[in-house]
């Protein structure tokens, strides 16, 4: 992989749009902007702006994007990097990429948050750098006044189309030349509205995780 000219104008350009699209309100968070009272810690969104930034600076050269369809409560939501779960970035089960980082958790809640994708997803990518992790709706959609729920993304969720922008500079200038991956049929449906080519797999919830394996390790290699 050639080395990705400007890459920390583009991460910058990327952060200021994800903050460019607002708070969330009754039925959308965003996770670099959003601080709720009972949820997140005062200085929430910094540390997942932080976070995100150490994670994409990790993943520079990475030779592939896993993109799925929007973040989850539980994953992007507390993190700030898709398919993440805070307990991979604190405690006993933090991944080595991210012992240096100093990446850290945002939540106010009793436990570190578990995106139960990620125990699947990050076993077929390795944590090499490889592999760089998206959503192709950044934010997380919830139901009516439950923010601890997922529920999958409306195009009325993208304010002034900034979410589709957010896609094409995450493709086109911050991992410029990675090859795709979509995670599911909708991921895979939205990168090719946008006229990008990608790679399908199974999404690994839902009886998926024996297929998703599979399918990663014979795009991949044999990861484990």
């Amino acid at each position: 992989m050639p080395p990705r000219r400007d890459f920390p104008k583009a991460v910058q350009q990327l952060i200021a749009l994800l903050v460019e699209f607002g708070p969330g309100n009754d039925v959308l968070a965003n996770p670099w902007v959003d601080c709720v009272q009972g949820l997140d810690l005062p200085d929430a969104a910094s540390r997942r702006v932080a976070n995100l930034r150490a994670y994409l600076h990790a993943h520079r050269e990475a030779e592939w994007m896993l993109v799925g369809q929007e973040a989850g409560y539980a994953g992007c939501r507390f993190s700030g990097i898709p398919f993440t779960g805070e307990d991979l970035l604190e405690g006993p089960r933090a991944l080595p990429i991210f012992a240096a980082a100093g990446v850290k958790r945002s939540s106010a809640l009793p436990k570190l948050m578990t995106e139960r994708s990620a125990n699947f997803v990050w076993p077929c990518i390795g944590a090499d750098g490889r592999v760089a992790l998206w959503n192709s709706l950044p934010f997380h959609c919830h139901e009516p006044g439950k923010p601890l729920t997922n529920r999958a993304w409306t195009p009325r969720d993208d304010r002034h189309g900034l979410a589709e922008r957010i896609l094409r500079h995450m493709v086109d200038n911050v991992m410029a030349g990675a090859k795709l991956i979509a995670v599911g049929r909708k991921a895979e449906q939205t990168l090719q509205a946008l006229g990008y080519e990608a790679l399908a797999v199974r999404h690994p919830s839902q009886g998926g995780a024996t297929l998703f394996r599979q399918q990663m390790a014979a795009i991949l290699g044999n990861r484990s």
